[in-house]
């Protein structure tokens, strides 16, 4: 993926009770690091449980594809987790993407948007 490209954001059907959130994707990949064993570090290097072949095909399924499922997150003991899209989430951040949504349970959004949330709608990659 050579040049600049924006990408449609599609929120998953069964996740109509969520909300969405825009983070910035440092300081949520901060938090997630304590996520151990679920975290996937740059280039699925490092402690955690990621699959390199989920990584590597949605590079692959990216490079003809626009639109992207946000990732679902929550927060357990302060931290952040995935409930899905950690491998979206990890080859997004490796490739440089800065802000992007989130689908977020009522129930923490307003602590992911203060501590996580960009006023920005944009994401490029």
């Amino acid at each position: 993926m050579s040049q600049l490209r924006s990408i449609e954001w599609i929120p998953q059907s069964d996740l109509c009770d969520d909300v969405i959130v825009w983070v910035d994707v440092c300081k949520l990949d901060s938090s997630w690091k304590n996520d151990q064993p679920y975290y996937i570090g740059p280039g699925v290097i490092g402690p955690g449980n990621g699959e390199r072949y989920k990584y590597d095909n949605f590079g692959l399924w990216l490079a003809l594809e626009n639109a992207v499922w946000m990732p679902q997150v929550c927060l357990e003991d302060g931290y952040v987790t995935f409930a899905d899209g950690r491998h979206r989430f990890a080859w997004l951040r490796d490739h440089g993407m800065k802000s992007l949504p989130v689908a977020v349970c009522r129930e923490c959004h307003e602590e992911i948007s203060a501590r996580f949330g960009v006023k920005t709608r944009i994401s490029r990659i």
